[in-house]
């Protein structure tokens, strides 16, 4: 097993660089040994050691299993509406049944692709939303539920398409969608835009400015995991402390804030923490590279 020569911290088998202080570690095979395999599957490199998933008969047993239980409650419910008549209708409880089985069929069918699974759920869970909302021939609180979904999306998922490599347009492109459902959010509350200019907005371009900050911190100062942590809690505690104080302010409050205070103290003692930290971090491996 070795060690850093800077900091004296634990190398794992065949690290290149010192976890900690983020020395360079040079030494023979025989003493740092080999990197061990990842956790993630890169398919790129060797697609035939890493085969896409076959229909054996596991998952071919799984799919006839899942269409005839799908088929017997289908079968079951339109019995029941026949004998019950007039005082139960099994057509939305059709409709549920089926829709609800989709996600079950979208795993099945769909691999382990997880920008693509995620893509067909979130249009599942909006026909699920539109269908039972449109059952009783209105449409009331789907689009408030669909806009969070879509949320959701832009957020969790849109990122992480390998297609789009650019970070600056992955964030220019959640950006503007956020801010734009936003708005359409508070149309579709009122008939014009109440909270979202004072409060949503300059929330928002807060929490945006709080991002950049951390993710130029992550690409040039290498953070630790558990500041990494730390410092996305940072930030949706500041993003906290702006929505309660530009709420205030719209509507014309005496307080600064109210019950975001207990927020604003733990992001004050998590933002000293995190300068501590990183200073003792300089400050060590400074006279570590000055001994050595």
């Amino acid at each position: 097993m070795a060690y850093c020569v800077a900091c004296g911290v634990k190398l794992e088998e065949g690290a290149s660089v010192c976890p900690l202080c983020h020395r360079e570690v040079v030494a023979p095979k025989e003493i740092i040994g080999s990197p061990t395999e990842s956790l993630f599957i890169d398919r790129k490199k060797d697609p035939e050691e890493y085969p896409s998933l076959k229909y054996d008969k596991t998952r071919k047993g799984l799919i006839e299993l899942s269409i005839t239980f799908v088929g017997v409650a289908i079968v079951a419910l339109l019995i029941t509406g026949l004998a019950l008549k007039d005082s139960f209708s099994p057509w939305f409880s059709i409709a549920c049944t089926l829709l609800g089985s989709f996600y079950l069929f979208i795993l099945l069918f769909g691999g382990t692709n997880y920008p693509r699974v995620a893509t067909l759920f979130t249009i599942n869970t909006l026909l699920i939303l539109f269908t039972i909302d449109i059952f009783d021939l209105t449409l009331s609180w789907s689009l408030y539920a669909m806009i969070g979904v879509v949320l959701y999306y832009i957020i969790a998922v849109f990122p992480f398409y390998a297609g789009i490599k650019n970070v600056v347009l992955k964030i220019s492109v959640i950006s503007v969608v956020v801010l734009f459902l936003l708005f359409l959010l508070d149309v579709a509350i009122g008939t014009s835009p109440s909270w979202f200019f004072p409060v949503a907005l300059p929330t928002f371009l807060i929490a945006l400015f709080c991002f950049v900050i951390l993710y130029f911190r992550y690409i040039y100062g290498k953070p630790s995991l558990s500041d990494l942590v730390l410092s996305i809690i940072l930030n949706a505690s500041i993003g906290t402390v702006a929505g309660n104080f530009f709420f205030l302010r719209m509507i014309q409050s005496s307080d600064v804030l109210t019950w975001s205070k207990s927020v604003l103290i733990i992001s004050i003692i998590l933002g000293l923490f995190l300068v501590a930290n990183a200073t003792i971090r300089k400050v060590r491996f400074y006279f570590n590279n000055k001994i050595h």
